[in-house]
């Protein structure tokens, strides 16, 4: 892939590229840069995701669980008896 590099480059713009000659041209032959923006922002986003479940299961309180202790002051009374006449 050509690109503008300024002077200093080794080709020069024509119909065609021509080479000229190190450093005499304005264009070069440039090697594509790998872009990780992509994975930046998706890990980034996944990351937030983990995160924010974290905090809401944390945040969010389960069930209400509450025992009751009964003190009697006097003995409990005695069943009726249906018999009893």
């Amino acid at each position: 892939q050509m690109s503008y590099v300024g002077p200093g480059g080794e080709y020069t713009q024509e119909t065609n590229y021509k080479y000229v000659g190190a450093g005499r041209g304005e264009f070069e032959v440039v090697q594509k840069t790998k872009d990780f923006t992509c994975y930046f922002v998706g890990g980034g986003v996944a990351l937030a995701v983990i995160i924010l479940v974290i905090v809401l299961i944390l945040i969010i309180p389960g069930p209400v669980v509450s025992t009751t202790t009964t003190y009697y002051t006097h003995p409990p009374s005695q069943p009726y008896d249906c018999n009893a006449g």
